[in-house]
């Protein structure tokens, strides 16, 4: 994969939250994943990137969840939790 095209994962995305920061990192391997696929130029590839997006809506879905349920427990302003939706 074209380097230019690759996310790297840094440290300034961290939010001090276990579940939630693996869930950042998840996000960008998938990324990087459909780029390379997409990339690839190949109808494996184009195969992979459509079954890719498919699950990644179920996750990113999850995610959602996650991420507002941490902040309600955590007492984060409900107002600040709706503009981030």
């Amino acid at each position: 994969m074209d380097d230019n095209l690759e996310y790297i994962w840094d440290k300034s995305f961290i939010v001090g939250h276990d579940l939630i920061d693996s869930q950042h990192k998840e996000h960008v391997n998938a990324v990087n994943s459909m780029i390379c696929s997409c990339s690839s130029g190949t109808r494996e590839g184009f195969d992979s990137s459509i079954k890719f997006l498919g699950n990644y809506v179920v996750k990113i879905g999850r995610y959602i969840k996650t991420r507002d349920n941490t902040l309600i427990q955590v007492s984060y302003p409900r107002e600040a939790l709706l503009k981030a939706s």
